[in-house]
This record gives structure tokens, C-alpha cells and sequence, in this order.
């Protein structure tokens, strides 16, 4: 596993970033401490000082319905956040 930068972290987190008190925290916590964050989350909107925002997008809210009614756990996971998640 290579490492561009020696303090990188990803802070992933299935809430708007942007609105999340505790997670704000976590990554200015880093940030101030010399780490390079990078966020995995929902929505935008973040103020990307400390490193990149990736953006994890909100299924329909029928889909999400079908998907808990009707699908085993490992498949509804695939379904709803596997597929959201940017490969790198």
C-alpha cells in the first residue's frame, strides 16, 4: 500500500457532512494536528480546507424502500451504499 502523504486520513460518515457537529469536529481536530482529511459523506457543501469531499448520493426513497423490504442484508448494503461509494 503506497502513502502519497504519511498523516492522510478518510473520515466516512452516512450524514451530510456539512451539518454534522460531531464529525466537523473530528475533522478539524485532524486538520489542526497536521493531518491531511479527506470526507466520504452525504451531500456537499463542506468547506474542503483540510482535503477532498467525495460524495456519496441519496437513493430514491422508493428504492430504498424496496431495497429494505426485499433484499438480505449484504445485498441491500450493495444496493444502497456499495454502489455510491467513489472507487478511489
Amino acid at each position: 500500500m503506497s502513502q502519497a502523504h504519511p498523516n492522510r486520513v478518510l473520515i466516512a460518515s452516512d450524514s451530510v457532512i456539512a451539518r454534522d457537529p460531531r464529525v466537523l469536529k473530528q475533522v478539524r481536530w485532524l486538520a489542526e494536528a497536521g493531518w491531511s482529511v479527506d470526507t466520504l459523506g452525504r451531500g456537499g457543501g463542506w468547506d474542503a480546507q483540510a482535503g477532498a469531499h467525495f460524495e456519496m448520493p441519496r437513493r430514491s426513497f422508493p428504492v430504498r424502500v424496496a431495497c429494505y423490504a426485499f433484499l438480505p442484508n449484504r445485498a441491500r448494503y450493495s444496493a444502497l451504499i456499495g454502489g455510491t461509494v467513489p472507487p478511489r
